[in-house]
């Protein structure tokens, strides 16, 4: 792992004692956690605090510095519930067990299930801040320094977009996420299950919302009993004791038409101006659009040539003008003539050019 101290106006004095314990990954496999002493003196601590204020003033601190833990026992151990220590890589590969044994997955910065990096090559890791990995802010500890948060490439560990490696955990709920009911009184029944779920692991679930667990809450699988939208949580201990939270699951339940996905795209339309459709369950749909984000946002019909032929309705279809580019949020709430049940549904775009004025 580099060391701030290499450009850094000062050395830390005193010998470094270790001890050691164990942990585990969610798939069981054995981590060394080693535990250093005496820690940093309180003149040492401000002076890094300064120095990573003036070589990165973008960067902010959380906490103070410390050698009690590192980059990687912050974001795979401590900020999931675990112990503290300081966390080595493997000395071969200079890759950590929670991503060769496969209790975390490959994924792509789009993801937004992506909740940790890897600074692949440069031995550090970080952790997605605040779910969204698409924004590129993470928290990570910076070796025996202050735990900061900062964008992915503005710390000393970033060296290209090459080495950066996203992750998410292994284990995750399937089951049905978009259900539509014959009817405002109707319910249903559905079964959803945790994914590779670890051998000897004791699974629990819970359900949030309008519905209800029907059966044991302590399988690798359940029942859920529902008359509206749910949340559908889950976590599980694994065989070696370590309690790992598996990410929940929204689950849209309705009897008005369900938008499953809100498609952006340009209609030979300039700059600033895109169409959006709502992709939905059912025909003869009313839609109402709005928009929210940095700027001003001016919602139409498209302007659409005399011949054109619409296949599933031109309803489904908005403009929108963006004053400047950024992210915004597009919610478009659906419903058929005549009911009293209505469905909303909302997603964050990313404009890249704004209106041309």
């Amino acid at each position: 792992m580099l060391l701030l101290c290499v450009f850094f106006p000062f050395i830390m004095s005193g010998q470094v004692f270790t001890l050691s314990s164990t942990t585990y990954t969610p798939n069981g496999s054995e981590v060394i956690l080693y535990h250093r002493f005496p820690d940093l003196s309180e003149e040492e601590k401000e002076d890094i605090r300064s120095c990573i204020l003036t070589h990165f003033p973008n960067a902010y601190i959380i906490d103070e510095a410390t050698r009690s833990y590192n980059c990687h026992d912050y974001a795979w151990v401590k900020s999931m519930g675990g112990p503290v220590g300081w966390m080595n890589s493997t000395e071969l590969d200079r890759t950590i067990p929670h991503i060769t044994d496969g209790s975390y997955t490959n994924t792509s910065m789009s993801d937004p299930k992506a909740t940790h990096v890897w600074y692949m090559g440069d031995d550090h890791s970080a952790r997605v801040f605040n779910g969204s990995p698409s924004s590129r802010i993470v928290i990570s500890k910076w070796g025996d320094y202050c735990l900061v948060r900062h964008n992915v490439a503005d710390c000393m560990y970033y060296s290209s977009e090459n080495n950066l490696r996203y992750y998410k955990l292994s284990m995750y709920i399937s089951g049905d996420e978009f259900i539509q009911l014959p009817s405002p009184w109707a319910s249903v029944t559905r079964t959803y299950t945790i994914e590779n779920l670890p051998p000897g692991a004791t699974p629990s679930w819970s359900v949030s919302g309008s519905g209800q667990i029907v059966g044991s809450s302590h399988s690798q699988s359940v029942n859920v009993l529902m008359t509206g939208g749910v949340t559908i949580r889950a976590s599980f201990q694994n065989a070696q004791g370590i309690n790992v939270t598996v990410p929940y699951l929204d689950v849209a339940v309705t009897s008005a038409p369900l938008v499953t996905d809100i498609q952006m795209f340009q209609y030979c339309q300039n700059n600033g101006q895109y169409t959006f459709k709502a992709v939905t369950t059912q025909d003869g749909v009313i839609c109402t659009w709005s928009a929210s984000g940095p700027g001003n946002v001016w919602i139409h019909d498209v302007d659409y040539p005399d011949d054109a032929i619409f296949i599933d309705g031109p309803n489904l279809y908005k403009a929108m003008d963006f004053e400047r580019s950024g992210t915004y949020i597009v919610t478009v709430r659906t419903e058929t003539p005549g009911s009293a049940d209505a469905y909303e549904y909302s997603k964050t775009i990313t404009v890249p050019t704004g209106t041309m004025w």
